[in-house]
């Protein structure tokens, strides 16, 4: 940079004086010498051969600066530049232009700010190709619209079905991964004999009013007896005396044989009868079978589960929990009270309510055989048990149930030693 000259001289106008030599004045308080080069700025010059007088350095360039409004700068080209609006540039076509309006590099008329070959609708970039553009609606790219999303000059016949195939496929194979798993029919072997339970207990109840009208002394605790009765015979007429006597008695059965004030059945009734109590026998028939089979399966998937508690109690434990995998992930804590949600989510929400000890694990007897304040002792140390037993049934696949009951009975031992205490 070069120092800027001063002068004492007049400063009216703004100027500090003449320097030496001659030029011609500038407004703003600088001259531009004799044989300078540029045109008039407002608020100072710049290019030319001299620097005095607040010219910058450099050599003259042919024809000139023009004056720079609006924030041009550069030398002056063929044909000049127009007034940049809306922030256009490039050189002028032939001809001049109507007050307003910009040309782009190939002397097409812009309209709105687009660059580039047409009008630019919707947010197209780049020059016109063969055949142009369409409208881009819902984001697509390309010289065709792109259907269901998918990129590319032209539309993929076919694309989309693909993926949706190859998509269905790969959910069909973990489907079909999660029906070979070993345990799921066991799982839908026990839900069936819970499911068998229920309806078995409504129709049961059905048919002890229904036979109520018949023989309204008969009071038979055993369900499966009273069915049988009218499974095969339909009313207390054709009752047979003997075959009465093996449940109540040979002279209680001869007593209300005789003065039973019963409403007999037609043979519509009995009919009727009979086949609603055969359907009953065919059910516990049917759970008996299901039992079987749930117990051989449990005993071949969990062998070390199996020999710590019984094989049907396993087999609950693995429906509720869902699968072997999940039922290995849980904790002992989880398995102590599994079956028991509704008391643990009461005590979560009120804390005066005690938390429950056990969950259907209760059903083994050595905790529902135990003292009542023991019960809670024995119930965690059996549920950790039965966590190592199931992570060797599903991870590791060996057999040390003996190891895990033996284990299991120095604990009970000292729980039993502290209730002598």
């Amino acid at each position: 940079m070069f120092k800027k000259r001063t002068f004492r001289g007049n400063k009216s106008g703004g100027y500090s004086g003449k320097p030496s030599g001659s030029g011609e004045r500038r407004e703003g308080g600088s001259y531009r010498p004799n044989g300078g080069s540029g045109e008039r700025r407002e608020g100072g010059y710049r290019g030319g051969s001299s620097s005095s007088g607040g010219f910058n350095r450099g050599p003259r360039k042919e024809g000139g600066f023009e004056r720079r409004e609006g924030g041009f700068n550069g030398p002056r080209r063929e044909g000049g530049f127009e007034r940049r609006e809306g922030g256009f540039n490039g050189p002028r076509p032939a001809g001049r232009a109507p007050q307003g309006t910009s040309y782009n590099r190939d002397g097409f008329r812009r309209e709105g700010g687009y660059r580039g070959g047409e009008r630019r609708e919707g947010g197209y970039r780049g020059p016109r190709r063969e055949g142009g553009f369409e409208r881009r609606e819902g984001g697509y790219r390309g010289g065709e619209r792109r259907d269901e999303g998918f990129r590319g000059g032209d539309r993929r016949e076919g694309g989309f079905a693909e993926r949706r195939r190859s998509f269905m496929d790969k959910a069909k194979e973990g489907v079909q991964d999660a029906y070979k798993r070993p345990e799921s029919s066991l799982i839908q072997a026990v839900r069936a004999i819970d499911d068998l339970d229920n309806v078995k207990s409504l129709m049961y109840q059905r048919l002890s009013e229904w036979a109520q009208l018949n023989f309204p002394e008969l009071d038979l605790k055993n369900e499966e007896t009273v069915c049988a009765l009218y499974s095969q015979y339909g009313d207390r007429k054709h009752f047979p005396e003997e075959e009465l006597a093996k449940y109540i008695g040979a002279e209680k059965a001869k007593a209300l044989l005789a003065k039973s004030f019963g409403a007999p059945f037609d043979e519509k009734d009995r009919a009727a009868i009979k086949r609603l109590a055969s359907e009953i026998v065919a059910m516990t028939e049917t759970r008996t079978l299901l039992e079987d089979y749930a117990k051989g399966k449990a005993q071949a998937e969990m062998p070390n589960l199996c020999y710590l508690i019984e094989p049907m109690l396993a087999a609950r434990l693995l429906s509720l929990s869902g699968n072997l995998e999940r039922f290995a992930r849980l904790p002992s804590s989880t398995v102590q009270v599994m079956g028991a949600e509704k008391a643990l989510f009461k005590h979560l929400k009120n804390k005066r309510i005690s938390p429950p000890k056990h969950g259907i694990i209760f059903q083994d007897p050595m905790i529902n055989t135990a003292p009542l304040s023991k019960r809670g002792k024995i119930a965690r140390a059996l549920a950790g048990e039965l966590s190592i037993a199931v992570k060797a049934d599903f991870y590791t696949k060996n057999f040390i149930a003996p190891k895990l009951k033996e284990d299991l009975e120095g604990r009970l031992a000292q729980i039993r030693e502290l209730k002598e205490e």
